[in-house]
């Protein structure tokens, strides 16, 4: 099972190609090892999946006891952590007095190799490179705690074969304390780690990944080690780079993403990212799309929130695009402010009412920002067509952002123009002003923004999601019985999470609770079966789908594994039914997830 290498005068312990860990999982190479870890990579036989097995390699008995430390850490900040580029832990062995951290096997080479390879990379790359790594070191800080990497290099963030990027190796993240803590013990890499995890100067921030981020992007864009040239960056030299526009900027984020003190750097990634856009032009250019199956289904998503509104001026803008023909000035398409540049005028009687019709179809037929529909919906708030077009362009990249979220959320606080000149009642919102003249359509519109939040909002945390969904699908539960579902699994998700927190442990309380969610979960997919429209039921089947698979772990402390399987493929049996030519793509993708699910439970140990 094992074989010893001499290295430095002591011994390694290293697992043989085909010994068996956990009774499960095979070995077969070894993969990478770093400082007090080795990685293998290992085979499930069962399912026929492949693994990344970190070992905990235990050279004396002090470094034994740091790297326990270490990996015990890594294994309880990643079990709760969901993001596409960041792998996700599905197993901790412990035999012969040795950990094994069972995780997703991230195949592809780190960028430290495409360095030893091709040298410096060119700016456009690494700042693409530095809008994604954003994303991802974003997520971690909006954990709660915040979760600090601490250890941003190269060599630990892994090119995936489909070109998206993951962190790996946990061993040095840690969770932020606060109350002006202090850091026990220095972690990082020198070059790539900020002044303060050196020398007892303070705790590590959010700030702290940003110096590495800094120190990361200025090797890959110049092929130096930071410890050797980052003197030179601070001097205001330019890095070694071409002296455009975008390399000059691109210095001047480095540098301040390095500053020695905390309070001179970006305070946070989402500001670093917001600087590494403007050089490249992008909009939202570092948003992740969450899945290929999501987005076939988000086609017909968008088709139906959209679908009332071009049905009603499609005619109009076909005939002539609404474009004003002028002598002086030619053809120019009138912006959308232009258009509301007046206040609504009253109508009296039928040509002014069509006028205002008219006014507004041609107004949504242009908008395609925040502004030119929130504009809409301030002149018109009992037209529901603003509202679902703004939906519709918040997640047309399969993704609602925190900004986003932000937004449709300020609509409860918003007063219509015209109830801001008469000076009407504060809580008169342009929501509670689509209730009360167009309540279909204001159930139409809650239902539209809970969806977004569920499938397409950034926080990958499924508490987080379902509670910002259930503000939302509240107001429609009586209506559609999904979102009466969805309401009572956010209070089940909200329920565990403070049992999970609490000081004192509350088993008895957290099991009725994960329970009652599988329980939720069950009736959801009985409702599911009710639903008249193909896209709604496939929505919730799709959640479901991820639900369990998300909280793999969670759904075995209530149910067996053999019970899981079974809802499952019941749920993939109802699907194959579906007969409709023009969804069998996405059927298919949804029931192959739902076998990568089943897969999930018998690595998990869900056999019984």
């Amino acid at each position: 099972m094992e074989r010893r290498d001499a290295m430095k005068g002591r011994e390694t312990v290293c697992l043989r190609c085909g010994s068996l860990i956990g009774g499960k999982y095979r070995i077969l190479q070894e993969i990478g090892h770093g400082g007090m870890s080795r990685v293998y990579l290992a085979v499930n036989e069962t399912v026929n999946r492949k693994w990344a097995v970190k070992e905990l390699r235990k050279d004396t008995e002090a470094d034994g006891r740091l790297a326990k430390q270490g990996l015990l850490r890594e294994i309880e900040i990643l079990k709760k952590l969901r993001h596409p580029g960041l792998p996700e832990i599905m197993d901790v062995v412990e035999e012969q007095g040795r950990f094994y951290l069972v995780m997703d096997y991230l195949e592809g080479h780190p960028l430290s190799e495409r360095l030893e390879r091709e040298g410096r990379q060119p700016v456009e790359q690494v700042i693409r490179w530095g809008i994604e790594l954003c994303d991802i070191l974003c997520y971690l800080h909006a954990q709660s705690p915040a979760v600090v990497y601490r250890d941003m290099k190269p060599a630990n963030i892994m090119e995936k074969v489909d070109g998206r990027l993951a962190l790996i190796d946990f061993g040095t993240a840690r969770e932020f304390k606060g109350q002006n803590g202090m850091d026990t013990v220095n972690f990082g890499t020198v070059g790539y780690a900020a002044p303060e995890q050196f020398g007892g100067s303070g705790e590590t921030d959010v700030r702290s990944d940003i110096y590495s981020l800094g120190a990361t992007l200025y090797h890959l864009s110049t092929g130096q080690h930071p410890g050797a040239g980052m003197g030179r960056l601070q001097n205001h030299s330019n890095i070694g780079l071409t002296r455009g526009k975008v390399e000059s900027g691109f210095a001047q984020i480095i540098r301040k993403c390095t500053r020695k003190d905390p309070c001179r750097r970006y305070q946070s990634c989402a500001e670093v990212a917001q600087a590494l856009e403007k050089l490249v032009g992008t909009k939202r250019h570092w948003k992740i799309i969450v899945g290929k199956w999501r987005f076939c289904l988000l086609v017909c998503v968008c088709a139906g929130i959209v679908g009332i509104g071009t049905a009603f001026f499609a005619k109009n803008s076909v005939s002539d695009n609404w474009i004003i023909r002028s002598s002086n000035e030619g053809k120019r398409l009138i912006s959308v402010k232009n258009i509301f540049r007046g206040k609504k005028v009253k109508s009296e009687d039928f040509e002014e009412e069509l006028a205002q019709s008219e006014l507004y179809e041609r107004g949504l037929a242009q908008a395609e920002t925040y502004e030119d529909y929130h504009a809409l919906i301030m002149q018109y708030p009992e037209r529901v067509e603003g509202y679902l077009g703004l939906v519709h362009s918040m997640i047309s990249d399969s993704l609602l952002t925190r900004e986003e979220g932000e937004q449709l959320n300020q609509l409860w606080l918003e007063t219509s123009e015209t109830e801001r000149a008469s000076k009407g009642k504060e809580d008169d919102t342009v929501l509670r002003r689509l209730q009360e003249e167009n309540p279909e359509g204001y159930a139409q519109v809650c239902d539209a923004v809970g969806s977004a939040f569920l499938r397409f909002y950034e926080i990958n945390v499924d508490r987080d999601r379902y509670l910002s969904a259930k503000r939302w699908f509240e107001e429609v539960k009586s209506v559609f019985s999904a979102a009466e579902s969805y309401c009572r699994i956010a209070d089940c998700l909200e329920l565990i999470s403070q049992y999970q927190g609490a000081r004192t442990v509350q088993v008895e309380k957290r099991y009725k609770a994960e329970r009652d969610l599988w329980e939720e979960v069950k009736i959801l997919r009985t409702e599911a079966l009710e639903l008249e429209n193909v896209d709604d039921r496939l929505q919730v089947w799709m959640e479901i789908d991820h639900l369990i698979k998300m909280n793999t772990g969670l759904f075995l402390e209530a149910a067996s594994g053999e019970e899981l399987r079974q809802f499952l493929s019941g749920m993939s049996d109802k699907m194959r039914q579906e007969g409709q030519p023009e969804i069998q793509q996405t059927v298919l993708q949804i029931r192959q997830s739902i076998e990568e699910t089943i897969e999930k439970i018998e690595s998990a140990g869900g056999n019984g």
